[in-house]
Parts: structure tokens; C-alpha cells; sequence
């Protein structure tokens, strides 16, 4: 096999995907991906291309190719959300081209999935993400260095019709909380976390960074799962252990029953041994959030506030059900979730 092509031009993106992979090729669409590679001259990245291209891998239906991309407008997307006046939730879109100069690529394309409406573009993500992973293994990072794109393409016409890039749904159940205990309960934290032993303040430190990723990224179970072990420098067992005192329990079996963390815990035995991903919803990660700020406080040695207990009250709203909890969401809100009833 030799080298494709150059590929720039709509049409060319289209050349990407197989007839194979389409019913209707002119109704349907493919995920595509193009990144960079860098620390070799053009001739070498060619010399490394050849014979590059294949259209399954490892079992999966997955386009590979390298080319050159030539008088590329780089699209990008940017969202931004907030309240109006009357606090409805407003979604400002802003869409964009930047020119980009000729350079040499990789193209990954897959099939993307569509059932009743819904675009399964994490999925096709997934696809190229371990494609990706053996080959940089094997070959290092700078092989894929930048994504340049990471979107929908039509099978057909080759037009870019969706950004890589995508927002969070909004939620009632994301707050903001109003109670002012929780902003006294902020106060409180911060001259125990400075009084902490390095050691002990990095490992906190760490923790909470991951629960920032957690609310930005689509792996929002793993982040959040490390954040929990971080804070209590243990898995499973030792966090059952922790929860068991700041919600004065009398055993870890009334910490899995009560709390469900029994479910949480499996969701991460299973995503760590068997690959299976869990799949929060927004409720189910709100009361983990509220369960780690008793987590966060048992650590600094605060009076708990039990807000995994408040949380899962039939005032709050969120649908637990998930976790083996009350499904407590109302046919109509009223109350914010988060408002949580006083101590």
C-alpha cells in the first residue's frame, strides 16, 4: 500500500470513509478527527506515513491516513452560559474560522452512531482515542502532537456540520445553592487547610483539582472517584470507613445502604476491572459532590454538616435512583436543589 493523496478539500474528507460503512450515504455521517504530528521534517513524517492507511483496527472500523492539509479554516466553537434577568438560563454560541497554513496530518474517521435523535460522537471519540493510544505507545507522543479538529462530517458532501466542542446540559440540580451555611461552612475550611503538613496539604491539594476536571470533563466518574481516594488516602474500604464517622454510622453496612455508595463503589470496581464506564447523571454526581465536602471536612477535623444525608431529603429534589436512593425530582421545581433545610 502506498501513501494516499493529499487530502484538503471537502470532498477529499468524504474519500476518508468506506461505501461499507453506510446504509445511505448521502443521509448519514462519520466522526473525524485530524491532529498533528511534529519532530520531524516533511520528507520523514512521509517516510513514517507509508503504508499507513487502513480502514479496521484492532476489530473496529476505523479510517487512518496521512496527508496534507492545504488552505484548511480551522472552525471553533465557543459557548457561554448564564442567567438572564429573569433567570432563565441563556446559551450564547460563537462560531469562528481561523485560516490555517499547509501542513502535514493524520486523519482518523469513524463511523458515528445515530439512534432517535441522539448523536453518539463520545462514543466514535472513543474509537479513535484507542487507535490513538497504541500507536503512541509505540511511536510516541509528538506522532498525534494537536488536534486541529474533532467533529461530525458529512459521509456524502465531506461539509463539517458539528464542533468538537460541546457544554454541559443544564441542570437545576447544579445549583447555585443558596443556603448561607455553605458559605460560612467555605469560611471554615481555609486555616485548616493551611495548617495541614505538606504531605497531607499536596494530597488535598491534588484531590480537589481532580473534582475541577471532574466538572469539565466527559470522564467526570473518574475524576471524581480519584478525588475521592486522594482526599482519604484509601479506596473503597477506607472512604466507607471515613463516611462511617462524619455520618455517625454505626457500621460500613449502613454506609453502603444509607448513602449508596455500595453502588458507587461497584461503578468504580467495574470501571477499573472490567472497562464497563458509569454513567452519572447530573443528580447522582451533585450528591457526590456533597459527599465529598463531608469527606473534605472529616478530614480538616470540622463538625460535619452531613449534606450526603441532607441531600437525598425530598426538599432537595435530586433523583437518586440510580444509586438505590429515592428518585425525590419533582413533576414541577419549585425549590432550587441545593437549598438545603438548616441544620
Amino acid at each position: 500500500m502506498t501513501n494516499p493523496p493529499p487530502l484538503g478539500s471537502p470532498t477529499s474528507f468524504a474519500s476518508l470513509a468506506p461505501d461499507s460503512w453506510f446504509v445511505d450515504r448521502e443521509a448519514e455521517s462519520f466522526w473525524m478527527r485530524i491532529v498533528t504530528p511534529i519532530g520531524l521534517p516533511p520528507a520523514g513524517l512521509q517516510e513514517l506515513a507509508l503504508a499507513r492507511r487502513f480502514d479496521v483496527f484492532a476489530g473496529e472500523k476505523l479510517a487512518l491516513a496521512f496527508g496534507t492539509l492545504d488552505d484548511f479554516k480551522l472552525p471553533v466553537f465557543h459557548f457561554v452560559a448564564y442567567a438572564a434577568n429573569d433567570g432563565t438560563t441563556i446559551v450564547n454560541t460563537h462560531v469562528y474560522e481561523v485560516p490555517l497554513p499547509k501542513l502535514p496530518v493524520w486523519f482518523f474517521a469513524t463511523p458515528l452512531r445515530k439512534e432517535n435523535g441522539t448523536t453518539f460522537g463520545g462514543e466514535a471519540r472513543a474509537t479513535i482515542d484507542r487507535a490513538s493510544a497504541i500507536i503512541q505507545v509505540h511511536l510516541g507522543r509528538n506522532t498525534f502532537r494537536d488536534v486541529v479538529f474533532d467533529g461530525e462530517v458529512g459521509a456524502k458532501s465531506g461539509k463539517i456540520s458539528v464542533g468538537s466542542l460541546s457544554i454541559r446540559t443544564p441542570d437545576a440540580a447544579d445549583g447555585p445553592a443558596r443556603h448561607p451555611r455553605l458559605w460560612e461552612a467555605i469560611a471554615e475550611l481555609q486555616t485548616p487547610i493551611a495548617a495541614l503538613p505538606i504531605e497531607r496539604r499536596n494530597r488535598l491539594f491534588r484531590s480537589l483539582e481532580f473534582v475541577e476536571r471532574a466538572s469539565r470533563d466527559n470522564e467526570e466518574f473518574f475524576y471524581l472517584w480519584t478525588a475521592y481516594e486522594l482526599l482519604c488516602n484509601g479506596k473503597a474500604n477506607t472512604i466507607r470507613s471515613r463516611l462511617m464517622r462524619a455520618l455517625d454510622f454505626k457500621s460500613v453496612d449502613q454506609v453502603d445502604r444509607d448513602t449508596g455508595f455500595g453502588v458507587v463503589a461497584k461503578w468504580r470496581h467495574d470501571f477499573i476491572h472490567k472497562g464497563v464506564p458509569a454513567h452519572l447523571t447530573t443528580h447522582v454526581a451533585r450528591y457526590l459532590e456533597y459527599m465529598y465536602v463531608d469527606l473534605l471536612r472529616d478530614e480538616l477535623g470540622l463538625t460535619s454538616l452531613k449534606l450526603t444525608l441532607q441531600a437525598a431529603l425530598p426538599s432537595v429534589g435530586l433523583d437518586l435512583s440510580p444509586i438505590g436512593l429515592k428518585n425525590h425530582r419533582p413533576a414541577k421545581r419549585t425549590e432550587l436543589p441545593g437549598d438545603l433545610p438548616a441544620q
